[in-house]
């Protein structure tokens, strides 16, 4: 067992619980800035100061009204602030309505129906804010869902669980009607089953930095994200998450956000570790959020740098938009455990990692870890300069390498780099640690997102590629080829699947690969002691 490799890479996959951990010195609560409201300054050293010489780029209520909104901005804990005493004031001007839903506690749901507020008093949103709340239905991955608090005519609140659609500035809820947790045979909860009613709750919506408003039928509410609000039990807000599949990833933040609810708390940027000393982050309440932080030039010297956001608290993850582009940090560790097994596995396959217990999710990333410190220690010795992705399992090989130009043809070089690369791929995979553990193979085709270009135009490109390499790896002669030509696969993946870079921009270069895939026979894991 690889101890090194698998701390470090089961630190990376659990890093939002980083939340849990000690720290030293206290959380301070928002500053009152002329002209800026409440204000949070994040990070150890982080003082009013650090930000005087940095200028605002973006204008948050341009940003606003130009920002393309999608489901997981609305992802979250959003509530009345100061909640108790609101939801009373609340009620003096409320209208109620008959709304059917089916009961999230109840073993066999029907639905049933109650006299509720026309607007919610309380919004958790996105598989991070239902660890609590419909617990099997985050693992239903038909839709987005949400649950709603209402308050109830006469008394008391109700909880509705919702699926959940945006357009535009407006947001569709379709309560619920049957819902049922599924259990394995320790009454553990593994799904759900759930059917989605006709009825429509439909809102319209408006940002402004922590804030949630809701208005329908001349009535309006505006909710407070919890970690900024007065009832969360830290005066600093939640900044936690994993970059979430096919997003950019912001200049500096890299894959990983650690935890700044306190100061001195422990960050993972991209491959490194920092302490909080290194950054200073700055939340304005209109919702611009600005980043500074310090790198050193090659001769040694400390150059500050800086990125604005506009920022959606997503609860332990978060949503950044800039001019340029849209960040998505919201994934969970779980969700990015079950995403790394998923990898490689048809459409039909997918939802069988969910059924997978905790104890066996945990034992084949684990695995996966070795697996993939092996292939990169192999590589290495061959003198061959490829990385395998630690969370993916992706081994990306340049295009330019394999064919030339626009070429499905492989070339002189390509053929020799795969005469070398196969029979260490497959002495690693279908050596006696991993015999098993590896169900097939997947080659996919990728070309750059060019300007013009479609997901169609560039389709027949990348299957050909994909077409090519299979064909050619079947004719090496390994020890190993007969494992190989069992379980290997090609797609074409057109331009769907683009690399950033760590400035959040298309790495058109790197787009232009062919991948190779190992995918987990989740049958080896149920079975394995």
């Amino acid at each position: 067992m690889k101890k090194a490799l698998f701390i470090a890479f089961a630190a990376f996959l659990c890093a939002v619980l980083l939340l849990s951990l000690a720290a030293c010195g206290k959380a301070r609560g928002p500053e009152d800035v002329e002209g800026e409201g409440k204000v949070w300054y994040l990070g150890s050293k982080s003082k009013k100061k650090d930000f005087e010489d940095i200028e605002n780029v973006l204008d948050p209520e341009e940003m606003y009204a130009s920002i393309t909104y999608s489901e997981p901005m609305l992802f979250g804990n959003y509530r009345l602030n100061d909640f108790d005493r609101s939801l009373k004031s609340f009620r003096k001007t409320a209208s109620f309505e008959e709304i059917s839903y089916a009961h999230p506690n109840l073993a066999d749901s029907e639905s049933v129906t109650f006299s509720l507020s026309t607007l919610p008093v309380k919004i958790s949103a996105g598989p991070a804010a239902l660890q609590h709340d419909s617990y099997g239905i985050r693992m239903v991955r038909t839709h987005d869902w949400a649950v709603l608090t209402f308050a109830m005519e006469g008394g008391g609140t109700a909880k509705v669980t919702c699926a959940f659609t945006v357009e535009g500035n407006k947001v569709r809820y379709a309560p619920v009607d049957y819902y049922r947790n599924i259990q394995d045979e320790n009454y553990r909860i593994i799904g759900a089953e759930v059917n989605v009613g006709d009825t429509v709750l439909e809102y319209e919506f408006e940002f402004l930095g922590p804030y949630l408003t809701l208005k329908r039928d001349g009535q309006s509410v505006t909710l407070c994200a919890f970690s900024f609000s007065s009832d969360s039990s830290s005066s600093a807000p939640n900044i936690a998450g994993c970059v979430a599949a096919g997003s950019p990833r912001a200049e500096g933040l890299g894959f990983f956000l650690g935890a700044a609810t306190v100061a001195g708390s422990h960050w993972e940027v991209d491959d490194y570790d920092f302490a909080l000393d290194n950054f200073a982050i700055k939340i304005c309440e209109n919702g611009l959020m600005t980043w500074r932080w310090t790198e050193k030039s090659e001769n040694g010297e400390e150059i500050v740098k800086s990125h604005q956001f506009i920022y959606f608290d997503c609860n332990y993850g978060m949503v950044l938009v800039d001019k340029d582009n849209t960040y998505f940090y919201y994934e969970s560790s779980t969700s990015i455990k079950e995403a790394s097994l998923a990898e490689g596995l048809s459409v039909e396959e997918e939802p069988a990692v969910a059924e997978l217990t905790e104890s066996e999710v945990d034992k084949a990333i684990e695995k996966k870890a070795d697996l993939i410190g092996d292939l990169e220690k192999a590589f290495m010795g061959a003198g061959i300069p490829l990385r395998v992705d630690r969370t993916t399992g992706e081994i990306a090989i340049d295009a330019s390498v394999l064919f030339g130009g626009d070429s499905s043809v492989l070339g002189d070089e390509g053929k020799s780099f795969l005469d070398r690369f196969i029979p260490i791929y497959t002495g690693v995979i279908y050596s006696d640690a991993y015999r098993g553990f590896v169900s097939r193979t997947v080659i996919e085709g990728h070309t750059a997102p060019l300007a013009g270009s479609t997901y169609e135009s560039g389709l027949p490109l990348s299957e050909a590629r994909a077409k090519a390499v299979l064909a050619y790896c079947l004719s090496i002669d390994t020890p190993h080829g007969s494992d190989l030509s069992a379980t290997l696969e090609a797609v074409g993946r057109s331009n769907s699947k683009p690399v950033y870079g760590k400035d959040g921009q298309v790495d058109l270069d790197a787009s232009r690969r062919v991948s190779f895939y190992f995918a987990v026979d989740l049958n080896a894991v149920r079975t394995a002691e």
